[in-house]
């Protein structure tokens, strides 16, 4: 394979390939890659942070994952599942790593914790948003990159109907759910009401709500810094809104919705 045309292809940078590639070429990794894409991922990545301690900014774990991704875009091939959903759901690498360069100004592979659930094929995207199939229900992910219009909604959850129903039958009506900040009823205060975060609500039914939830904080300003509200960025009306509010210790949080699905049939 043409590993450079295929780490193009799903959105690296040339400093990340200048960085894995060697480590590709100069290893031998297969001990690992076939349980990367089983039911063993988590257990494999487990492994594979104690075998390779020093591993700073996880290249090692990024170069592992990356030929994993290989053996991942064939088991999609052999299921019949478009390469247009491998590519576009693998292509969260890329993704996060830039949201790592935005914040912490340098760029590194930070969510090695997560990519193995997308090797495994345990989240594929669809459209606009991800889905995660896990404990016999169907969890809904919001990419930073997404664009929550109701056409591109309807499009992403239409699309999960019909890859459930050909490729995961046994999930058909079973629990389709959120638990995000995007869903917290207090944003409705910040945004104006034809706002594309208040239209995603509106296709959940809000069963629970954790207002001292803070991760939203990461999400919305880009930042792992939680302390020091005084600092964090005012580049948007909604983030100019909220940290006015945080800095009054008014409070965002998070909510869990379940998907009111009757209205996508």
């Amino acid at each position: 394979m043409n590993y450079i045309k295929y780490l193009k292809k799903i959105g690296l940078s040339d400093y990340i390939i200048d960085k894995v590639l060697p480590l590709i070429n100069a290893n031998d990794y297969s001990r690992y890659v076939s349980d990367l894409t089983s039911v063993n991922a988590e257990e494999t990545f487990l492994k594979i942070k104690k075998d390779f301690p020093n591993d700073e900014n996880s290249f090692i774990i990024l170069a592992i994952y990356l030929l994993a991704s290989i053996k991942t875009k064939e088991i999609y091939k052999e299921r019949n599942i478009s390469q247009k959903i491998f590519f576009n759901t693998i292509r969260c690498i890329s993704r996060f790593i830039d949201e790592c360069k935005v914040m912490n100004n340098e760029e590194y592979f930070d969510r090695d914790f997560w990519v193995h659930k997308q090797l495994s094929l345990v989240i594929f995207r669809l459209g606009e948003l991800e889905y995660e199939f896990i404990n016999n229900s169907v969890s809904i992910h919001i990419p930073s990159d997404a664009v929550l219009t109701k056409s591109k909604i309807d499009k992403s959850i239409k699309m999960l109907l019909k890859f459930i129903k050909k490729y995961f039958p046994n999930y058909k009506d079973k629990l389709i759910y959120c638990d995000s900040w995007l869903l917290s009823p207090n944003l409705a205060k910040y945004l104006h009401k034809d706002s594309n975060i208040l239209t995603f609500q509106k296709y959940f039914d809000v069963k629970r709500v954790d207002l001292d939830n803070k991760d939203f904080i990461g999400w919305l300003f880009q930042t792992n810094n939680y302390d020091d509200l005084k600092l964090l960025k005012e580049q948007t009306s909604l983030q100019r809104k909220v940290k006015e509010a945080l800095l009054k210790n008014e409070k965002i949080g998070c909510a869990y919705g379940v998907l009111k699905i009757n209205q996508m049939l």
